[in-house]
């Protein structure tokens, strides 16, 4: 016994819920690009570079002191609030010299000193029959 199908007509017309997340990302997508290049250029740049350093050197500090006081039968408790403001004012001090830095290299937005663009003002060319011909001449495409 085999059962025979015939072909008809498909009954889903709708592209379903992988339309709408399709369209859905279609939007964030330019976002997302626009956002993670900004990201990545900041994340290269040598000022993040030096920061995460100068943070990563002071996570280590902190570290091997917790690590100390451990050993010595200090309250880790209070070694770990010293070291986390040890941190925070590492991280304010790095602002500070940014902040700094910038008012040194000037203030406000820089503007630049481009040329004035130099207005023409010519007569306009008279239609002649002659410049209708050459222009009707010209092949068109269509």
């Amino acid at each position: 016994m085999s059962i025979h199908f015939r072909g008809g007509e498909l009954q889903q017309k709708g592209k379903g819920i992988g339309g709408f997340f399709r369209g859905l990302i279609n939007l964030v997508r330019p976002m997302v690009k626009r956002i993670g290049s900004s990201v990545a250029k900041a994340a290269t740049s040598d000022t993040a570079k030096s920061i995460a350093k100068t943070l990563g050197e002071q996570a280590l500090d902190s570290a091997m002191n917790m690590t100390r006081d451990a050993l010595q039968g200090n309250d880790l408790q209070q070694s770990l609030h010293r070291e986390t403001n040890n941190f925070k004012r590492t991280g304010s001090d790095i602002l500070d010299s940014l902040q700094s830095r910038k008012r040194v290299r000037g203030a406000g937005v820089k503007t630049l000193n481009l040329p004035k663009r130099k207005t023409k003002n010519s007569p306009k060319r008279k239609i002649t029959l002659k410049s209708m011909k050459r222009y009707e001449s010209r092949s068109r495409p269509y």
